[in-house]
């Protein structure tokens, strides 16, 4: 197949009990696709195919004004005149609203530490690639952005999503989700993590989400662990997603300069590097049991970002000819 050509999104087989079963494919890595030239190895907001737009000064037109008299009733237009301004802004807001999630469709989340959001070019890029993996939550972490910036960030460049930041939380937690997607309700906000309850829409299902960035300093850490062990929990899935700032093994840590003992530790443990991890219990995998992990390398951060990808359980059963 031809590089540019969409790839399939599942393949046919046949069981062995003979009947013919469809197989949703999850690919573990796609490279970033331009979606206005179509080309590979950028974004949209990085891309210099595309001429610039010119902006043109709106012409005003005015509407036919019926003629009353005193012994007439004022006529009225039998239909509204709608310049051509309009009809593209109509168009616009049309498309500016966000899809509904099909039932046999996933929801997938991200979490991402992006090492700054202040960057007009870095925000479209991040938009573009919750686009490319169909993202309906976004934990995105070490934004540096405070008070009004946030709400002007995310007016400007992510449209349709709904976000919650609080002054304790300000650039260390942004949480972005489609509303047409899920529900979110905070049970407990801290300056280390935000703890919140989701609902997805097409399911009905419900799970906790607890999104952490942990501090580098060790006293703050212990507070972190403590207050983690103390939440509450309205459902039993529960899903942990973040930057935790601390490793569970030497093996963690590849290459880099000879661990000091000047480190940071965790009682007899060595901090050898920053760490992105999911965590989620036995109830979590038994309410979402096609769940995949996928650490993307993206170029707009040194941090990965985690996509955690949801394929709905298909059913068996006879293909008819």
């Amino acid at each position: 197949m031809e590089i540019s050509e969409s790839l399939p999104k599942y393949i046919s087989y046949i069981n062995e009990r003979g009947q013919v079963v469809d197989q949703l494919i999850d690919y573990e890595w796609l490279p970033t696709k331009c979606s206005q030239c179509k080309k590979l190895g950028h974004t949209t907001s990085s891309c210099k195919f595309v001429d610039g737009v010119v902006w043109r000064k709106k012409e005003a037109v005015t509407a036919p004004v019926a003629e009353c008299s005193k012994h007439k009733k004022t006529a009225s237009l039998s239909k509204p005149v709608q310049t051509p301004s309009a009809q593209t802004q109509s168009k616009e807001e049309d498309e500016s609203q966000p899809e509904k999630l099909p039932k046999d469709q996933g929801f997938n989340i991200m979490s991402w530490n992006v090492r700054g959001l202040n960057k007009r070019n870095k925000q479209l890029s991040i938009v573009d690639i919750c686009k490319l993996n169909k993202i309906c939550i976004g934990a995105l972490l070490e934004t540096k952005i405070k008070g009004e910036r946030i709400k002007e960030v995310m007016s400007s460049s992510f449209m349709g999503w709904d976000f919650y930041s609080i002054l304790s939380l300000e650039g260390r937690i942004l949480l972005i989700w489609k509303a047409s997607y899920v529900k979110i309700e905070v049970i407990k906000d801290h300056v280390q993590f935000l703890h919140c309850q989701i609902w997805i829409w097409a399911t009905g299902q419900s799970f906790c989400l607890t999104v952490v960035y942990g501090s580098n300093q060790l006293e703050a850490r212990r507070v972190l662990w403590f207050e983690l062990s103390a939440l509450t929990f309205p459902v039993k899935p529960w899903l942990i997603v973040g930057d935790f700032n601390a490793v569970f093994d030497s093996a963690d840590r590849i290459g880099g300069k000879v661990i000091s003992i000047k480190e940071h530790q965790d009682g007899n443990k060595h901090i050898f590097s920053k760490l992105d991890r999911v965590f989620f219990n036995e109830d979590w995998l038994d309410s979402f049991p096609n769940v995949s992990a996928i650490a993307n390398w993206e170029v707009v951060s040194d941090h990965c970002a985690i996509v955690l990808k949801h394929i709905p359980v298909q059913k068996e059963g006879l293909r008819p000819f």
